[in-house]
């Protein structure tokens, strides 16, 4: 797994409150972030509402405008998990069904580079076992 200072692409998958503070941050740190969601619509509101957030942060003197625009122009909408192929983080962070979970890391397995790493964002009224997920994907 490649480690903080070799990643240089980050992948997340949900474009909802958290995959899009997620991409935010990503963003920020000077990342190129691979926002994916299977809603159209959910990805033009999260480039909208980071845009926003960043600003904001920009208008109270807290981000340069620079860094506001820079961080903008690094966040690329993708339609499919295979756009995820080059990122060397993918954070999940999609709705709490243990069957969705496990389709998408066996999708992402599939076409991540053996070197990049997989995080799920894990909400704390989760329900299920990560081990469950990860059971689905690796035998272990």
């Amino acid at each position: 797994m490649a480690t903080a200072s070799e990643i240089a692409a980050v992948g997340v998958i949900g474009a909802g409150q958290m995959g899009s503070g997620i991409a935010q941050l990503a963003a920020g740190g000077g990342c190129a972030v691979l926002l994916l969601d299977a809603d159209p619509t959910a990805l033009s509101r999260a480039v909208v509402s980071i845009s926003a957030s960043l600003r904001r942060l920009a208008a109270k003197g807290q981000l340069s405008q620079a860094a506001c625009e820079d961080s903008i122009k690094r966040i690329r909408c993708v339609s499919a998990v295979q756009d995820l192929r080059d990122a060397d983080l993918v954070i999940e962070a999609v709705v709490e069904n243990e069957d969705v979970k496990k389709k998408l890391f066996v999708e992402l397995d599939k076409v991540t580079k053996p070197s990049a790493g997989a995080a799920a964002g894990l909400r704390p009224t989760v329900a299920f076992a990560v081990f469950a997920v990860a059971a689905a994907v690796y035998s272990f």
